[in-house]
């Protein structure tokens, strides 16, 4: 799993905020893409981050982290 997060332009930890959840990097690139005119990005700042996992240079930047998906089951925890 791959969590998308806005954050500001020094991409500082305490400025995430999870936007959504994709099951890979390149769908979460889709996304950007499809939704690029409502916020606010360029062509380059899709290239950058498919290329980057991440968009540089802007006030509101967008990047993804890896999330590991290990489900538990309730009869596991018994």
């Amino acid at each position: 799993m791959y969590i998308l997060f806005s954050c500001n332009a020094w991409h500082e930890y305490s400025s995430f905020e999870p936007k959504a959840v994709f099951s890979s990097i390149e769908k979460a690139a889709d996304f950007l893409q499809k939704n690029r005119r409502k916020l606010k990005l360029e062509e380059d700042d899709i290239e950058c981050f498919r290329q980057h996992s991440q968009t540089q240079g802007r006030n509101t930047n967008y990047l993804v982290q890896s999330c590991p998906y290990n489900p538990v089951r309730a009869r596991d925890l018994e």
